[in-house]
């Protein structure tokens, strides 16, 4: 059973890393943005080595975020509670993500260093926001977003069959 979930770990690992690293490597996948750049085998090779070493770390930061959460979850959920561990572990969670999101846009800087004057040009032509903290180089983001707002949606319905459950009680309890 062990070994089973060890296998199930790698092999999600393996799947995360892949789908991300094909979404994210524009450069690659875009065949309109790879005509229009003409980009050098060279330019390739850095921006692929530039985006697997923030891959690697994004993994490792995603990591000890969710160990993170829970301690935090843990410490939250004693009927004790202890402020000054509260405190650590969410400066900790805090200091994480923010390493994260520096990591982040040091490979958007270093992917665009690689990049001529003009393919920069170029690239802020096609798409204005491709260096932008609200580009997003994977997928992942999006599907947290549309999960939540179908649970918000379910949520919602769920409220108004509540309420639709309560006019029909009501009516039948009026003579």
């Amino acid at each position: 059973m062990r070994f089973l979930f060890i296998i199930l770990v790698i092999c999600g690992i393996f799947c995360i890393g892949f789908s991300e690293k094909a979404d994210a490597n524009w450069w690659k996948y875009d065949g309109q943005v790879k005509t229009l750049l003409a980009l050098s085998d060279k330019q390739v090779a850095e921006m692929d080595s530039l985006m697997t070493a923030y891959m690697e770390k994004r993994i490792e930061h995603k990591a000890e975020i969710g160990k993170l959460k829970i301690k935090l979850n843990s410490l939250l959920s004693k009927e004790k509670l202890d402020r000054q561990e509260v405190d650590k572990a969410v400066n900790r969670l805090s200091e994480v993500r923010r390493n994260m999101m520096i990591d982040m846009l040091a490979m958007k800087l270093n992917v665009r260093k690689v990049l001529t004057k003009e393919q920069v040009k170029k690239i802020l032509a096609h798409d204005p926001s491709i260096f932008t903290l609200q580009k997003q180089w994977s997928k992942e983001k999006r599907k947290k977003r549309s999960r939540k707002g179908r649970v918000i949606n379910k949520m919602k319905s769920h409220k108004m069959k509540n309420k639709s459950k309560k006019a029909i009680e009501e009516k039948k309890s009026k003579p």
